[in-house]
């Protein structure tokens, strides 16, 4: 990992993180339900620009949000970070 683990102790900030977990289809509908655990993090948060963003329908620009971290954060995780929730995309 280098100096990374470093780096992040020194410039990251605390962020939260919610890890999806899936459980038992609901008989009745057969969605998932879902739960969320939630755990303190360290990052790296960086806006993204406009020329590094593959688009997904629904979103704009300043929806998008880089993240560097050391923790096993998955898609369709989310993230709080100054009062606002992200959802990690692939």
């Amino acid at each position: 990992m280098g100096h990374f683990p470093q780096i992040l102790k020194q410039e990251g900030v605390t962020v939260t993180w919610k890890k999806r977990q899936e459980g038992a289809a609901d008989p009745d509908t057969g969605d998932l339900a879902i739960t969320w655990n939630t755990e303190d993090v360290k990052a790296i948060v960086q806006p993204a620009q406009v020329e590094e963003i593959v688009f997904e329908p629904g979103y704009s620009v300043v929806d998008y949000i880089r993240l560097f971290v050391t923790a096993d954060i998955q898609q369709k995780d989310r993230i709080v970070w100054q009062g606002a929730e992200w959802e990690i995309l692939p």
